[in-house]
């Protein structure tokens, strides 16, 4: 019996110390703070929060995992991008509240010089090959962060303005996470916008004819390097005169024009000189005893008309007349009337 006594007071000895050693153990869990590692109880539950990238650190991306007691895991927050993007993020970490079992976030915007990406703040840095924002050089952006190196080309608003990008002081980002300012800005008089920069105009000249050749109607082309070609036609300035374009050079931007006079037998048809023909014909026939008109109708310009008329105070009449029928003019000859007859109204009877 006494030995039997002595094992019992042996076994609560024991079994006290146990519950003191545990109960201690519980209250230091309970006033530990919740920094990596640290062990929370909540509850029934024991559990540990553990920081990845060491807490409220936007620098690197980290994750918010909670170990419990039982063995069970679970990640409760992914450090991420966010809206404005690439300068905001969302930033995880463990919670200071001890009786908090989701993670605190952080939504804000990364640190001046740097840009979010995939879930981090990380430098960028950002050159321009213009730095003087010449309009009439197409100047590159390029930004170079963790992910890559990107370009970004001056490049045309209009064919008579240019986007010109410059960096932002010390790459901040203004909204948006665009790393560059856009400007706007006009080419000047004569220039016009191509490939991201303010360029002169260039032109050809063509003349289809080969220049001032009034025989020939020619067609005169300007063609600018931005724009649409103009053409024009010789034309008439007259019956008698051509007014010829041409191309002072290869590269006018403006035709000439002058008016060349055909030279004889010759008139301005359509834009050019050819060779004028004639149509000569005699109503009457040349007979004297009857009042004729000779009509004189060249291939350009105005018919011309030449009427018998009476002469010698009525006893004789000028006769007009065709000598061929492609006569340039008519001929005129004095016929005195036959006796017993006069002349009147361009005839003899």
């Amino acid at each position: 019996m006494k030995k039997k006594i002595v094992s019992n007071k042996s076994n609560k000895f024991v079994i006290a110390l146990v519950l003191v050693v545990a109960v201690g153990a519980i209250l230091a869990t309970v006033n530990a703070s919740n920094f990596v590692g640290n062990i929370l109880n909540f509850q029934s539950s024991t559990y540990t929060c553990v920081d990845s990238d060491g807490g409220n650190v936007t620098g690197v991306r980290g994750n918010v995992t909670f170990i419990f007691s039982n063995g069970t895991q679970t990640v409760a927050g992914n450090d991420y991008c966010r809206n404005p993007f690439p300068i905001g993020i969302t930033e995880y970490f463990c919670p200071s509240n001890p009786t908090q079992t989701f993670p605190s976030t952080y939504n804000g915007v990364c640190p001046s010089g740097t840009m979010c990406s995939n879930g981090a703040c990380l430098p960028a840095t950002c050159t321009d090959s213009d730095l003087s924002n010449n309009r009439s050089v197409m100047g590159v952006i390029t930004i170079v962060n963790n992910t890559g190196t990107f370009t970004f080309n001056d490049r045309c608003s209009s064919t008579s303005s240019v986007f010109q990008l410059s960096c932002h002081s010390s790459a901040t980002p203004a909204q948006y996470g665009s790393y560059y300012n856009v400007t706007v800005s006009n080419c000047l008089t004569g220039q016009v916008c191509s490939n991201g920069a303010c360029v002169p105009i260039t032109y050809t000249c063509r003349d289809t004819d080969g220049g001032t050749s009034s025989t020939i109607r020619g067609n005169v082309t300007i063609t600018p390097s931005i724009g649409s070609p103009t053409s024009r036609l010789d034309s008439c300035a007259n019956s008698t005169n051509v007014f010829e374009l041409s191309c002072s050079s290869p590269t006018a931007s403006t035709l000439t024009n002058a008016s060349v006079r055909c030279g004889a037998g010759n008139g301005c048809s359509s834009g050019a000189c050819v060779l004028v023909t004639y149509l000569c014909r005699d109503s009457d026939g040349s007979s004297i005893s009857v009042a004729g008109n000779v009509t004189v109708t060249p291939s350009i310009g105005s018919p011309v008309v030449r009427s018998d008329y009476c002469v010698a105070n009525g006893f004789g009449v000028n006769e007009y007349r065709c000598t061929s029928a492609t006569a340039s003019t008519a001929t005129v000859r004095q016929y005195n009337c036959p006796v017993g007859t006069s002349c009147s109204s361009g005839r003899c009877s």
